[in-house]
């Protein structure tokens, strides 16, 4: 069944439900009458019946308790139908034939003929045959028609051997007309047994009636997790799968938005996922807010952890479309309030067109998807899908595959590139940076780091990186070569997990490698999302005596107030400052005001990207402590690189 014939069918299960309910109460009231009118009618026998002489009250109880029984053994088929639960059935139903037989014999020795007990034995085996096979086809394949008429005819069956019994009563009341008393017990006996037998009824039904609500109440509760958000209350994407194959048969002309939340990930890995939840509740309220007031037919629905999908019925205009993008992309210029904390979030857009993108839900989904992956990296905020996506993407996915491969079949080498004093010109320490060798080719972090990035790989990776180096500087003591800091870069993920400080405290222990040889470099952007946490993890990684640099410091990412906050011990400046220095005074201010500032917290400053001998010589006269780039060294491999420690040259200058 379709999402939309679930739909229409749940008022239809209410009113099911109502229906249930009214029937149950008039069958409670029916039965209530029954007993009402066996009370009455027996202490009409009784008032009647005073005047009766006791004379054979011994056969009328044995008649009686024979009914008793009878009715028992149809009641445990009705309780057996209801219940479908065997061994209780097959327990009682055994105890109840030896009763019966035992009132039998009872008659017999109280004066029954012996026509009139094998006519009732009789009635007892047939009684019993039907029995048994309402028990075989409960056991088996359950055909309801074929029990329901195996219980008709148990019951008359049974039906008529009380109609004997009774002509056997009635002859015990006629010959013994004077004994009235025993007619008076008898009367209330039946009495009881009426009320019982009602009683039980009664519960039989409220069990099968409630036990069909309860079911109707599930079915309900299974359409809302099928078809609906349970954080959010929004359709989600299996009901957004349906409505877009709705308006493409229709041939309705509309588009996709797609809206996923960066660095949500981030968010639910240092505050926790109740904390993401509330932030999902508040981004979500704030979309509905903004699709609210944007003039275009709209529906939201919850696409995934982090993300939303809004459709746009009967238009598809790129003009009308970039104008609902912009206002969703506010989301970051809005910041949002989630339990007293001010957060600054973001999200990335894509847009897909149809019929003309595609005629199929999944594809379109999958377009824009592409979309949202083509702006990785990018300042954009939206894209709308075009064909050269798709190729895009299936290029980053095949990027993915293969770098799962590459971890677990070691295709990666770090390279140094060497630091010097900015004074003295010699080897100061090295930056460990990450190669992959793949097809015969080397490729650039620029290329797969952002995938890492994107899948989640990045912290395997750089856990790879920080061993690796760990393990090098072991090699190179091991060599009795000079050793010097190493700098390992950390990325936001890795930085944010919990267990990262006790990760570098064992690799260090593990290599039996000084911690003040290893400086962990994090970028401004990781230092600024959440202080007190980065101030936290960061005194944690001092405690293992290693150092902590800032990278690239100065892009302006955040206010410089808070630097003084923060436990680190090195700045480096952007190599974005570096480059032209010596020409652009901009360049060259921004460089100062660093400078100064590191010179009041007693920080050491390392310019990268110095590639000419006028930066160089400008970043020395302004008194930067260290000094990386071209100028001096690309990135070599170890092999090179131990060349270099052995010979202590301090500078190699590359052709720029």
């Amino acid at each position: 069944m379709n999402h939309t014939a679930m739909i229409a069918a749940r008022p239809g299960s209410k009113r099911t439900a109502t229906w249930l309910f009214a029937v149950f109460l008039v069958v409670a009231l029916m039965v209530a009458a029954m007993s009402w009118v066996s009370v009455r009618t027996g202490f009409m026998v009784q008032e009647d019946s005073e005047q009766m002489v006791q004379r054979h009250i011994p056969e009328m109880e044995a008649i009686g308790v024979l009914q008793a029984a009878l009715s028992q053994q149809v009641n445990q088929l009705y309780l057996y139908y209801a219940t479908t639960d065997r061994p209780p059935y097959l327990s009682r139903s055994r105890e109840l034939n030896l009763s019966i037989n035992r009132g039998i014999a009872h008659l017999q020795d109280l004066g029954i003929t012996a026509r009139d007990a094998t006519v009732l034995r009789q009635s007892i085996t047939q009684f019993n045959l039907h029995a048994a096979q309402f028990d075989t086809q409960m056991s088996g394949p359950r055909d309801w028609d074929k029990l329901r008429q195996t219980l008709s005819d148990a019951q008359q069956v049974v039906d008529t051997a009380h109609e004997q019994l009774n002509q056997w009563q009635t002859k015990i009341r006629m010959a013994t007309m004077n004994d009235s008393e025993a007619a008076l017990s008898e009367v209330n006996k039946l009495s009881r047994l009426l009320v019982g037998f009602s009683i039980a009824i009664l519960a039989v039904s409220a069990f099968v009636l409630m036990t069909l609500y309860l079911r109707l109440k599930d079915r309900d509760q299974l359409f809302r997790f099928a078809f609906y958000d349970s954080l959010t209350g929004l359709p989600n994407r299996r009901t957004l799968t349906q409505d877009l194959s709705d308006n493409l048969q229709h041939t309705d002309a509309g588009a996709l938005i797609l809206l996923r939340l960066e660095r949500y990930a981030l968010l639910t890995g240092t505050y926790g996922h109740s904390f993401g939840g509330e932030v999902l509740i508040a981004v979500n309220q704030w979309i509905q807010r903004r699709l609210s007031n944007s003039g275009c037919t709209t529906k939201l629905y919850r696409f995934g952890e982090d993300s939303w999908a809004v459709t746009v019925h009967h238009s598809h205009q790129a003009r009308e479309l970039s104008e609902l993008a912009t206002k969703l992309a506010q989301l970051a210029d809005e910041p949002l309030y989630v339990q007293q904390r001010l957060l600054n979030l973001s999200g990335k857009i894509g847009i897909t067109r149809y019929p003309q993108d595609s005629n199929d839900s999944d594809q379109l989904m999958r377009n824009a998807d592409a979309a949202i992956h083509s702006l990785s990296g990018s300042n954009q905020s939206y894209r709308f899908y075009d064909r050269e996506l798709t190729e895009r993407t299936q290029q980053w996915l095949a990027t993915e595959a293969a770098l799962r491969h590459a971890i677990r079949n070691h295709e990666f080498e770090l390279f140094y590139q060497v630091k010097i004093h900015a004074k003295t010109l010699k080897i100061a320490g090295a930056e460990a940076l990450i190669r992959w060798h793949h097809n015969g080719k080397t490729i650039s972090p620029a290329e797969f780091i952002p995938v890492a990035e994107q899948s989640g790989l990045i912290v395997a990776l750089g856990n790879w990186v920080l061993n690796e180096a760990c393990r090098q500087q072991a090699q190179w003591k091991a060599e009795d070569r000079p050793l010097y800091p190493l700098a390992v870069n950390v990325s936001a993920q890795q930085f944010a997990d919990p267990a990262f400080p006790q990760t570098v405290s064992d690799c260090l222990a593990r290599h039996g490698i000084d911690a003040r040889l290893l400086e962990l470099e994090i970028t401004e952007e990781v230092a600024a999302a959440d202080p007190q946490r980065v101030v936290e993890t960061m005194q944690q990684l001092k405690a293992t005596g290693v150092t902590i640099a800032l990278d690239d410091f100065g892009t302006g990412y955040s206010s410089l107030s808070y630097l003084q906050r923060l436990p680190i011990d090195t700045l480096k400046i952007d190599r974005a400052f570096v480059s032209g220095i010596d020409t652009v005074a901009d360049n060259a201010a921004i460089v100062d005001m660093i400078l100064s500032l590191a010179s009041q917290g007693n920080l050491k400053v390392v310019a990268e990207g110095v590639e000419t001998q006028a930066e160089s010589r400008l970043l020395r006269e302004k008194s930067c402590t260290l000094l990386q780039g071209y100028l001096y060294g690309r990135p070599e491999p170890a092999p090179t690189f131990s060349e270099r420690l052995s010979n202590r040259l301090p500078s190699r200058a590359a052709t720029v």
